[in-house]
């Protein structure tokens, strides 16, 4: 299950620049401040000034193949909407889980505008990630 939380934040830093990690002290957890983020270091998070959205897991045990369900715990005035944003980014990737990554880094001397995808411009290059969707029985390098 970790690893579909990673894949969730890669995910959703392809195209929205409020996500960021989280980690929550064991002290916190304890004390029960804030709700258990799916994973206490480093959980994919949304932050809109001084509101944050973060993951969480919560055991449902309907399907025994799937008994956890991701979701959203958030805080802060614009608690409601970051939540609806994270949960449609878990939406996202949970409607094409055979999405491929791919990043790429273009010189910046080249002129050559971005293409589609998320950019993240460096003083020496720009790096663009995007999600090339695989064809049912594909291989994962087609």
């Amino acid at each position: 299950m970790a690893m579909d939380q990673i894949i969730v934040w890669l995910r959703a830093t392809a195209g929205d620049d409020r996500v960021c990690r989280l980690q929550v002290m064991p002290d916190a957890m304890a004390r029960e401040l804030v709700l258990r983020p799916a994973l206490p270091v480093r959980s994919p998070v949304l932050v809109d000034g001084d509101s944050l959205a973060y993951l969480i897991m919560r055991r449902e045990g309907a399907e025994q193949e799937r008994p956890h369900r991701l979701g959203a715990a958030a805080y802060g005035p614009h608690a409601e909407k970051l939540a609806q944003d994270l949960v449609a980014h878990i939406e996202a990737w949970g409607a094409a889980r055979s999405a491929v990554p791919r990043l790429t880094i273009t010189p910046v001397e080249t002129g050559a505008a971005a293409g589609p995808g998320h950019v993240i411009s460096k003083r020496e290059s720009r790096l663009t990630l995007t999600y090339r969707y695989r064809r049912a029985g594909a291989s994962p390098s087609g």
